[in-house]
């Protein structure tokens, strides 16, 4: 477990949890805590000053938020294109916000993203299924193909394969 000293900045629940977003003072940077992973919280009553890393920060849209402590400034971000079918209006109204989104005549999304590319933004588009594809940019088009490649080949080794760790030996 690591102690960590950190000037809190923004609190705000997003992907059904709730972060902390402050200067760190340990990593001399902002970082985004995870606030069910935080143990032992207690506040100093010190008071501080605004740093420039935090008005920096506060530009970001919530909508790059990971699970990664990391910092998060505009120029880490990459432009995500991504067309999800009708069939997942309800999930893509909840997720995402309404600038981010163009609703094509037959009820399918395009949703317009900048984030940063990390396991956590993987996921959130794989959770989509089949009803999402990738329209751009092409290396996440070929990291999406992969991943998924990946994880048909874990099906397609057969069951007794993966259901072994259950069996006695």
């Amino acid at each position: 477990m690591t102690h960590r000293f950190v000037e809190p900045v923004q609190l705000f629940f997003k992907e059904y949890t709730w972060y902390l977003r402050g200067y760190c003072r340990e990593r001399q940077a902002m970082r985004l805590f995870k606030v069910l992973r935080m143990k032992r919280v207690r506040v100093t009553g010190e008071v501080f000053t605004e740093r420039t890393e935090v008005s920096e920060v506060k530009q970001v849209s919530l909508s790059i938020i990971c699970e990664k402590p990391e910092v998060y400034l505009p120029s880490a971000t990459r432009r995500v294109v991504i067309k999800i079918d009708a069939s997942e209006s309800y999930r893509v109204y909840d997720r995402f916000e309404e600038e981010e989104l163009t609703v094509l005549p037959d009820g399918s999304f395009i949703v317009t993203l900048d984030y940063m590319l990390d396991d956590w933004v993987y996921g959130v588009i794989l959770s989509f299924g089949p009803a999402a594809c990738v329209l751009e940019p092409e290396d996440v088009r070929q990291e999406m193909a992969a991943r998924i490649e990946k994880m048909l080949g874990r099906y397609k080794k057969g069951a007794s394969d993966e259901t072994a760790i259950g069996k006695t030996r």
